[in-house]
């Protein structure tokens, strides 16, 4: 008996409930503005620190992105073993961010200034393949007509290699939501990347969101020109892949990569 008693109380209750709510009717309504004023100056700015990719939020080195033990029968897209960590503070409503890209026909120092410049075997054709100068160069002298292709990633937190982030192809790859998804990697440009219609190649342009790694928004996180986070992402991870499909035995290849800043 006191079991059904208490569901018979319940169920009073509800309705009871129910019947307060519905007959609620508003009588009055005043606002009150309320506003707040901000100073200061609208920055875009950054710092960068080299880390090994299995440790990233240890201790940071210096030197070049490296790729070693690279067996050319055996490896095709290859996850670099060192990352960038980017600190960065941007602060503007719209029209800024950081970009990345390489810069293959103007090596730092010039010619012979130890990195190679890429050489165009087709320099009257300016939508071929060869009109492409992004990746890295084969250093066989002061230039070189042989590239391989780059891409990178950038992520919000540190990523396990193979469990959480791996190399895959940024065309063919997988689509699956597993570490090496396709669509966390974009091919990176040179600045001087015209547009291929052959590859499917666009044109580079400062400021563009595919070479943004990171802007108002917060980090680029998808091939589709997503970004999200906001204004609070201030430190992220780059990561970087190369394809040695195309590698020969015994050969070095490099290049610089450049971050800048940029409002617009």
């Amino acid at each position: 008996m006191k079991k059904l008693i208490a569901v018979v109380f319940v169920a009073l209750l509800t309705s009871l409930a129910g019947s307060v709510w519905a007959a609620f009717t508003g009588r009055q309504k005043l606002p009150q503005a309320a506003s707040a004023t901000t100073v200061g100056t609208s920055t875009v700015a950054f710092s960068v620190a080299l880390a090994d990719v299995n440790n990233p939020d240890g201790t940071t080195g210096s030197g070049p992105l490296t790729w070693t033990n690279i067996d050319p029968g055996n490896t095709v897209w290859k996850l670099s073993e060192r990352c960038l960590v980017i600190r960065s503070t941007i602060n503007v409503l719209s029209g800024g961010g950081i970009q990345m890209y390489t810069d293959n026909y103007n090596p730092p120092g010039g010619i012979g200034g130890g990195f190679p410049k890429y050489l165009d075997l087709t320099p009257t054709i300016s939508t071929d393949t060869n009109s492409d100068p992004a990746g890295l160069v084969m250093s066989t002298g002061t230039s070189s007509s042989f590239k391989l292709p780059m891409a990178w990633s950038v992520k919000s937190s540190s990523q396990i290699p193979t469990t959480q982030i791996a190399a895959s192809d940024p065309n063919t790859g997988p689509t699956t939501s597993t570490p090496d998804n396709k669509y966390q990697w974009l091919f990176v440009q040179d600045k001087n990347t015209p547009a291929i219609a052959v590859a499917s190649t666009t044109a580079f342009g400062n400021g563009t969101d595919y070479v943004t790694v990171i802007n108002q928004l917060g980090i680029h996180f998808g091939q589709g020109f997503e970004f999200g986070g906001g204004m609070g992402v201030s430190k992220s991870y780059l990561y970087f892949e190369a394809n040695f499909a195309g590698a020969i035995p015994n050969a070095t290849y490099s290049t610089n990569v450049y971050l800048e800043a940029y409002t617009d």
